[in-house]
């Protein structure tokens, strides 16, 4: 007769035999033994036919072929095959015969089947940053998560059993990670405190102590898995320098520095090489050099800097007789400072010359030659020096050195002559082009006046027009001259004889009609004697009159 479990995968918080507060939870692995033990303190001999002593499994009573009394006093629950439907809560008391109820409740547990963690391979471990020299004085252990909520514990030694080639772990867990996502890269540093007998011969026989042992230990709720072969090494073929510390990197206006401590992990004794490895790249170009130097038992290394450029430095080191050892690059960094531009401005000339002016033109140097930002242009003349601020953006169009500039130099002297010098500057100096000379010469005393009274062009377009205008408001002038005149001698009737004659002379060939269509208006008498007194004043003396068509006679008028 075959003996069943029916289990559930669910438990019930409704049941009313069960307690807040579990005594215990217990974590197995599936298809692992479960073993669940019940004490009392009286013997299970007193049960009657009203009671039973049992286990129940989510209120539900296990069958008495999985339990078993011990001593009287102990019920045993064992299932050698857990499943996952075995998570639940076990109940072991004294239940009564007719309801199934627990009348006393012993003890309680709370079991939950899961699974074991994964276990580290060896091919996972591995040995890095082994530093020191000679010999190792720090190293780490490094491995891959291969799940979550898992913990990692680490063992170490230094005792490698020759007579059975396997390493002796005889301390306890060295250190402990737990992991924040899958496939994180877990590591531990081990110090002097493990490999400081290193390559001394060990006091037991048949154990080296050059030999470097590694396991890797997994656990969670469910279980333990741990390394099937234990990882080891060979520490003589691993040693490296150590990372150095304190790099720094200083800029002053025409050099560079670069200082470092000596490594805490290589004895004093022991030469070293430093590898330096720096590049450049100017800041307004982008173009940069990359350059490797060397330095023996020195803690510093200066060159020359280009001016305004990123300098990038890495620098590690090895034993001078073994760059084998050479061991990770350090980083530093630094900017270079701004300095003189080392071109100045060419091709200067001279254009469009005037008497007080003049516009000087100069090509603006190449890019790569300006050594920091141009803030402005300087032009020099005589006593007078002209600044001509800029920007960078404006000179970006230029960077090829193909760009002009013009200036205008205002105040000059015409009759003087004068020599120009031009200059690039940057917030630290000036950069002049002393060799290139812009020469601006006088201009001619005669060019000037002529410039200032010369006639306009008879043959010009404009000349002309201006011309009839003149002669036809001359024209018109002269005749509104004469008829204010002679209206007047008519009126007063005083110049009969010289009205004729004048009237002849002016009047005929301009008016066909023989009269001047003018109205002198006057409310005075004709016989006024002050007419008669501005009569006598006239006095004209013969001259000529110029009406724009040519130029008239007048005769003296008495």
């Amino acid at each position: 007769m075959s003996c069943t479990w029916h289990t559930f995968a669910f438990v019930s918080d409704e049941l009313p035999f069960q307690l807040k507060d579990f005594q215990d939870v217990i974590y197995t692995a599936n298809s692992y033994a479960l073993e669940l033990n019940c004490t009392v303190n009286w013997t299970l001999k007193k049960t009657t036919s009203k009671h039973f002593f049992a286990w129940k499994h989510n209120n539900t009573l296990i069958p008495s072929c999985f339990t078993r009394t011990i001593d009287n006093s102990t019920l045993q629950l064992r299932k050698n095959h857990t499943q996952y439907a075995d998570t639940g809560v076990y109940i072991c008391g004294v239940f009564s015969n007719s309801s199934k109820l627990p009348i006393i409740t012993f003890h309680q547990v709370r079991v939950i089947i899961g699974v074991k963690p994964k276990e580290i391979t060896q091919k996972l471990v591995k040995l890095v940053d082994v530093y020191g020299l000679p010999v190792p004085q720090v190293l780490s252990v490094q491995w891959s998560a291969q799940e979550v909520n898992v913990t990692y514990e680490l063992f170490v030694s230094m005792h490698y059993d020759i007579t059975t080639w396997s390493c002796v772990f005889d301390s306890q867990a060295y250190c402990k990670q737990i992991p924040r996502y899958l496939n994180e890269t877990l590591s531990c540093q081990v110090g002097e405190d493990v490999i400081e007998n290193f390559d001394v011969p060990c006091k037991n026989t048949g154990i080296r102590c050059d030999i470097f042992c590694a396991k890797v230990i997994a656990k969670n709720q469910f279980g333990t898995v741990e390394t099937t072969h234990p990882k080891h090494w060979n520490l003589k073929h691993h040693e490296m320098c150590p990372p150095l510390e304190n790099v720094k990197a200083v800029s002053t206006r025409d050099s560079f520095t670069l200082t470092w401590d000596h490594p805490r992990l290589v004895k004093s004794k022991v030469p070293l090489d430093y590898h330096i490895t720096y590049n450049f790249t100017r800041i307004l170009t982008g173009q940069g050099t990359r350059y490797s130097k060397v330095v023996r038992d020195n803690t510093s290394f200066s060159d020359n800097a280009v001016h305004f450029a990123r300098y990038s430095f890495q620098i590690t080191c090895s034993m001078a007789a073994d760059p084998d050892t050479k061991g990770p690059p350090v980083i530093a960094q630094v900017k270079s400072k701004e300095g003189i531009p080392s071109e100045a401005p060419t091709r200067c000339q001279a254009n469009n010359r005037l008497s007080h002016s003049v516009t000087i033109e100069f090509k603006v140097p190449p890019v790569n030659t300006w050594n920091g930002i141009p803030r402005e242009f300087l032009v020099s003349y005589g006593n007078t020096t002209e600044r001509v601020k800029t920007s960078l953006k404006e000179l970006q169009e230029g960077s090829n050195g193909s760009d002009t500039l013009e200036v205008k130099l205002n105040g000059l002297q015409p009759h003087r002559n004068y020599s120009a010098m031009v200059a690039i500057c940057t917030a630290v100096g000036c950069k002049w082009a002393s060799n290139e000379l812009c020469i601006i010469n006088s201009v001619p005393s005669d060019e000037v006046n002529t410039k200032v009274t010369e006639k306009p062009d008879p043959t010009l377009s404009t000349y002309k027009v201006l011309k009839v205008v003149a002669i036809v408001c001359g024209t018109v002038g002269g005749l509104s001259l004469a008829c204010v005149f002679i209206a007047y001698l008519r009126k007063r009737k005083r110049v009969g004889a010289r009205k004729s004659s004048l009237w002849t002379a002016i009047g005929g060939p301009l008016f066909p009609n023989g009269h001047c269509d003018y109205q002198y208006m006057s409310n005075e008498r004709g016989n006024s004697s002050e007419d008669s007194e501005l009569y006598e004043r006239i006095n004209v003396t013969k001259q000529s009159i110029d009406l724009g068509v040519g130029k008239l006679p007048v005769s003296r008028i008495d």
